[in-house]
């Protein structure tokens, strides 16, 4: 983990507190004896320190690093608040441990060092997850960032290579080389609009067909030869006229807030598909601010991935949810959905993708496919369709005077398939999508607002 200067830890407590405990807090907890144990993603959704075999002694030491947070504590607090806790309970120094299968070693436990290493490595983490929480919230605004290298003599030539290139915060390089890279890696990313990267005359970059991904060792066990493999992806470049390929450290192969962030996206989305619909509705509204991007960048990968492969296997992804209000419209309606998560299947994403070339006057522009949850999410009108019954939401597209449409079938029975095999299921599933005349949309014999407005 890279290392923190005090300016860093101070700047940590100037970002709003609470996202920096919800990180710490989400967290469940992990034993692993060897820091590789535990692998990349692994740390940012389960609490775990090496060398901890027992619950008791890792809670004492979570419950420290929250207190960092909530509490405001400075390193000299957590050292002094900690230390008598773990020394009372034999978690101290250099000791022979034996673990939980009989192996034993000499291992250095709890140390004043031990416990600042612990104390700027979860600040880190925290203060990673919580600027990448604030990027993603504002990535309708700024959706361009330029990763930042401090260009001295101490820079790596990796990471200068990268420096000044900016990828779409949705461009999967940043699953994987989001900031720190490595032990005292002090680059950054910072986000750019549209006139920012006019103004500065700055390049869109795309990882496409740049990542590369290998297998190294990550560590060998003393205790019984076992080689440890762990995978790192990097991007290969073309610095000073000569190819690179930049490769985080080990145990640097992923993105803290992403990794958080995706857990939680996922997590909502399958409540939201499985909970009561009123119930699911509220859910996703009142996160919807925290997980949207999130949720828009995986499902543009797996969109970019089917549209790539071009078949389909009957998979599908949550895209968002029906509004309450939409809700409570059909309700009065006497329709009443079985669920409020909205849904795209693969099969009608490439139908999508083929209409924008064979169609391309009334197809939905590639961009809004790909952008999706972002479209459903903030509509300028949802309508009723009372002639083939759907709903159909509403938007501008970029450049277009036509308006656009997505019709989501409510109820939809589908053969689909997940990790569990194949099922079949009522949805609110992605239909069709086009380009229409907003008269067309007018029509009040045909079409109800159920929220929003028409007008211009």
């Amino acid at each position: 983990m890279a290392t923190l200067t005090d300016a860093d830890i101070r700047a940590v407590f100037r970002m709003p507190p609470e996202d920096a405990i919800a990180f710490v807090k989400q967290k469940g907890f992990q034993i692993g004896w060897n820091w590789y144990e535990v692998r990349d993603a692994a740390h940012a959704q389960a609490f775990t320190v090496a060398k901890v075999a027992r619950l008791d002694v890792l809670q004492d030491i979570r419950s420290a690093v929250e207190s960092v947070f909530e509490k405001g504590w400075s390193l000299g607090t957590f050292k002094r608040n900690l230390t008598p806790i773990l020394q009372a309970k034999g978690w101290w120094g250099k000791q022979v441990i034996v673990d939980g299968e009989g192996g034993a070693e000499v291992a250095q436990l709890g140390s004043p060092r031990r416990l600042e290493t612990i104390y700027r490595t979860n600040v880190q983490s925290a203060m990673m997850a919580a600027r990448y929480k604030q990027m993603l919230a504002n990535a309708r605004f700024r959706p361009y960032w330029m990763y930042v290298a401090v260009m001295d003599g101490r820079t790596r030539p990796s990471h200068a290579a990268l420096n000044g290139r900016v990828f779409r915060y949705d461009d999967p390089i940043w699953q994987y080389l989001y900031p720190p890279n490595g032990y005292n890696c002090r680059c950054r990313v910072v986000a750019l609009s549209e006139r920012d990267m006019k103004r500065r005359g700055l390049v869109l970059s795309s990882s496409d067909g740049m990542l590369v991904t290998r297998e190294i060792d990550a560590g060998v066990d003393p205790r019984t030869g076992e080689v440890y493999r762990t995978e790192q992806t990097g991007i290969r470049l073309v610095h000073d006229g000569k190819p690179i390929t930049f490769y985080p450290d080990a145990g640097f192969n992923y993105n803290h807030g992403a990794a958080g962030l995706e857990q939680a996206s996922q997590v909502l989305a399958r409540k939201v598909e499985f909970a009561d619909p009123e119930l699911g509705a509220q859910a996703m509204q009142s996160a919807l601010h925290l997980v949207l991007p999130q949720l828009a960048a995986e499902y543009r990968t797996w969109a970019s991935q089917v549209i790539e492969a071009g078949r389909a296997a009957n998979n599908y992804r949550v895209v968002g949810a029906l509004q309450p209000d939409v809700l409570a419209a059909l309700k009065r309606m006497d329709i009443q959905p079985e669920t409020a998560a909205l849904t795209v299947r693969d099969a009608e994403l490439l139908h999508l993708a083929r209409d924008t070339k064979t169609a391309r006057s009334a197809a939905l522009p590639m961009d809004d496919i790909l952008a999706l949850p972002f479209r459903l999410a903030s509509p300028q009108a949802i309508l009723w369709d009372l002639e083939d019954p759907a709903l159909v939401y509403v938007f501008q597209s970029d450049g277009l005077q036509k308006k656009s449409k997505v019709v989501v079938r409510v109820d939809f029975a589908q053969q689909t398939r997940d990790d569990s095999g194949r099922q079949k299921g009522a949805r609110n599933a992605v239909r069709t999508a086009g380009l229409v005349e907003a008269a067309d949309l007018a029509n009040g014999k045909r079409y109800t607002v159920l929220t929003g407005k028409m007008e211009e």
